[in-house]
């Protein structure tokens, strides 16, 4: 898509909107190429900067910058899901580590009965916390 974007870009000027104006900034292409280029950081800067450039034409100055701030918009919409995201994971994980170290806490502190322990069923490993093992827990 990057090979083709710059024409993509030149193409919404005759783009007809939703409204049915010429050069529209609402229209199924600009949508198109925002929701890709929020997706992707290398063509979401391509896009950027040749929106910029496109912008100096003064006759297409408004259509191009309500595009611009769109991609502005859903770049910032997507790095906010992301980083939600990121947290919960970091949640998931740091309740995993201290699962862990509870579990740990409470193996025998001597090393020969601590490995009796863990190898009659027993495993300190995060996928067991989540549910994903196949082996049952010692009792």
């Amino acid at each position: 898509m990057q090979l083709y974007l710059l024409q993509l870009v030149q193409t919404l000027k005759f783009e007809g909107s939703r409204s049915g104006e010429r050069g529209g900034s609402d229209s199924a292409l600009a949508a198109f190429l925002t929701k890709r280029a929020a997706a992707n950081p290398i063509l979401g800067n391509y896009l950027l900067w040749y929106l910029i450039v496109e912008a100096d034409d003064p006759k297409w100055n408004d259509m191009y910058t309500k595009v611009k701030n769109r991609l502005i918009e859903e770049i910032v919409s997507v790095r906010i899901v992301r980083r939600r995201e990121r947290a919960r994971q970091k949640r998931a994980s740091n309740g995993c580590h201290l699962w862990t170290k509870s579990y740990c806490a409470r193996l025998p502190s001597n090393p020969t009965a601590r490995a009796a322990t863990m190898s009659s069923g027993g495993s300190a490993t995060c996928s067991t916390a989540l549910g994903r093992s196949t082996k049952s827990w010692a009792t």
